[in-house]
């Protein structure tokens, strides 16, 4: 894949999830006092953002591919029940994910 190739890319993704922890997941804020949540809280973000991380780069290669790479059909079915349907005539392909 073209985003796979080189040192620099390959740092790209690095700072991509970084940047994912601290903007998206709002890593840094998190004030938590005991150790068990806040292990469980930043495994959790750090999977969350793992997760735009790799989509973003698959979006990337395959505009029009199939969400499911990315995402079980149930976390598809949670998220689009929370976020209703798509506009007419919109595919739902990783792009629109």
């Amino acid at each position: 894949m073209p985003w796979a190739e080189g040192p620099y890319s390959r740092l790209w993704i690095v700072e991509a999830f970084f940047n994912r922890l601290k903007t998206c997941c709002r890593i840094e804020n998190i004030r938590l006092k005991a150790a068990d949540s806040l292990s469980h809280c930043i495994a959790l973000a750090c999977i969350t953002a793992w997760r735009v991380v790799w989509m973003t780069m698959l979006r990337k290669a395959e505009p029009t591919g199939a969400p499911t790479a990315v995402f079980t059909q149930t976390e598809l079915a949670l998220r689009d029940s929370t976020r209703g349907t798509p506009p007419s005539g919109r595919t739902r392909d990783i792009n629109f994910y």
